[in-house]
């Protein structure tokens, strides 16, 4: 017997069961994410009307999906009005649903994806997806709550909804909580939304756009990481960012450094790519950590970096820039529908004649190259939500390197795929701090920053952001402290309320140990290259500097403050 035949000729004895549970019981464990201003709302697999009504109850309008003839008759007899209607439609088609062209604040599976094959749950996610409204959510209930049928049930794990969802670049909300009247689990996921429209863009390229390579998420990576950790490098004009062209070719490099000479990996059908020149080949024996943002390069790796760096920016021109285009029925506060097809970014590129034997990657390096130009909103967008992001764009960048390797006869696995992808890394390292902190003990007292404490024989240099969570050995980030203190900090973030009572320690250990000719244009530097805005032009800017990324990273990344 087939699930609808099931449910068609069980329909009134089903029905009195579901009417049984209490709907806002059942749902307990999520309901606290719903907006309090109601909205529109599919619910799948509607049986009696029990949840629909529910919904309806807290402000929603309800479109009910159910199959099964008997069960839907049962449903409008029970729950029927302006607010509720009933639709026959089957999972995963929905090609009626579809057809209606709306868009849903909530999408309810309870009970429901049980019945539909493990192999088409990425379809049928997809598919629901594309129905959500902006910042709406998909809501997935799976236990032993819901009635069981006698027609074959399919697993449902949490574990791969989850990573379903990543792939779709959905947030997770709640990944398993159990409700205590049924044990029910329930998966919660949500389409984030910035409220200027970029976030949907950005997802359209990650997901949807046709890629014959891995050059737009590559491209859209490389802007992600600036916009998070070396969004000081960019300036604002116009609604527009300003990013130095030189900057975005080294992070491209620095991706493709380990994909291509390490591991071999196809960025194409073919393993044929347009920056992988004479500049980029004679980088195999350099790693990607010696290409960090001011690293003084010397030698034939600085000759060798430069000619990649341009090589880079020609095939970034060419190919993502020109194919990164606003996709359409989609419009924003800082764009139109009448844009669709247009290019979304802008690269006005440099190519320097000249071989240099030295270079320190800096800005005014980097700004040789040219100009790069992202429009404000998506800018503010891939910085706020990086964390987000970055994890979508290495999801579809596994499976595009599958894809390539399958068709060339070279299977590799998503896993060799990722393992691949995860960024070049610099190792905790506070050596030159430590050294700093020893040869001014010999003159004079060094207290901890935290709490004002001399630190005699035994210290520890803490990262004031944990190094676990924002990778960064820049000298502002590093301070001296006592282990007692570092220890009980650990990996969590020092409150703003914390850290403006360290003020004046953190100034003057600035003052002492970095305001000296082998220093101090250095920590500037850094803190220019990785601190949001302009501060760079003293200590007292910096720390100013230091306090916004502190907002940042707790707003962002939702850390554990200390």
């Amino acid at each position: 017997m087939s699930v609808i035949s099931f449910y068609d000729r069980s329909a009134q004895e089903l029905a009195e069961g579901y009417e049984s549970l209490d709907a806002g019981l059942l749902h307990q464990s999520w309901r606290y994410l719903l907006p309090g201003h109601g909205g529109l709302a599919l619910d799948l697999g509607a049986g009696s009307g029990r949840d629909a009504a529910w919904l309806v109850g807290l402000g929603f309008e309800v479109h009910a999906v159910e199959p099964a003839q008997g069960m839907r008759l049962e449903g409008e007899k029970r729950h029927s009005g302006p607010r509720i209607t009933w639709l026959d439609d089957r999972l995963p088609e929905l090609r009626r649903v579809i057809d209606l062209g709306h868009r849903y604040d909530l999408i309810l599976l309870s009970g429901v994806l049980g019945h539909i094959p493990e192999e088409q749950h990425g379809r049928l996610l997809r598919k629901l997806t594309g129905l959500l409204a902006a910042e709406g959510r998909l809501v997935i209930t799976r236990g032993p709550g819901e009635v069981e049928v006698a027609a074959k049930t399919h697993t449902v794990d949490a574990r791969v909804l989850c990573q379903l969802g990543r792939d779709l670049a959905l947030s997770i909300e709640n990944s398993g909580a159990s409700t205590p009247l049924t044990g029910e689990t329930t998966v919660v996921f949500q389409l984030p939304d910035d409220g200027t429209g970029a976030l949907p863009v950005l997802r359209h390229i990650i997901v949807n756009d046709a890629k014959e390579a891995t050059y737009k998420l590559a491209l859209l990576r490389t802007l992600v990481r600036i916009a998070d950790g070396c969004a000081g490098m960019a300036t604002r004009k116009n609604g527009q960012v300003i990013l130095p062209a030189g900057l975005v070719a080294l992070y491209w490099l620095r991706q493709y450094r380990q994909l291509v000479f390490d591991r071999d990996l196809l960025q194409r059908p073919k393993a044929q790519y347009g920056f992988a020149g004479k500049g980029f080949n004679r980088l195999g024996d350099d790693s990607a950590l010696d290409w960090r943002v001011e690293a003084s390069i010397q030698g034939d790796m600085a000759g060798s970096l430069h000619m990649a760096l341009k090589e880079s920016l020609r095939t970034i021109t060419k190919m993502p820039v020109r194919y990164i285009t606003w996709p359409n029925g989609v419009a924003g506060p800082s764009w139109s529908e009448s844009q669709a097809g247009q290019q979304m970014l802008c690269s006005k590129p440099i190519y320097p004649n000249n071989r240099p034997s030295s270079v320190i990657l800096d800005y005014n390096y980097f700004s040789d190259f040219g100009e790069f130009t992202v429009p404000e909103s998506l800018w503010n967008a891939m910085g706020r939500y990086a964390c987000w992001l970055e994890p979508a764009i290495l999801n579809a960048w596994a499976e595009q390197i599958k894809k390539f390797h399958q068709r060339a006869g070279r299977p590799v696995t998503l896993d060799v795929a990722m393992a691949a992808l995860q960024w070049p890394r610099d190792h905790r390292d506070t050596t030159e701090v430590r050294d700093i902190v020893k040869r001014l003990r010999k003159a004079d007292d060094v207290h901890c920053i935290w709490t004002n404490v001399p630190l005699k024989r035994a210290f520890e240099v803490d990262h004031c952001f944990p190094f676990s969570r924002w990778p960064n050995n820049d000298l502002w980030n590093l301070f001296p402290a006592t282990g007692l203190i570092n220890r009980e900090k650990s990996d969590r973030l020092p409150s703003e309320e914390r850290l403006e009572t360290a003020r004046s320690e953190v100034l003057a250990w600035w003052e002492r140990a970095y305001h000296c000719d082998e220093y101090y244009d250095r920590f500037l530097a850094q803190a220019r290259a990785s601190l949001p805005g302009q501060y760079w032009n003293d200590f007292g800017a910096v720390f100013d500097g230091v306090c916004t990324q502190r907002q940042r990273l707790m707003k962002n990344m939702q850390l554990n403050e200390w």
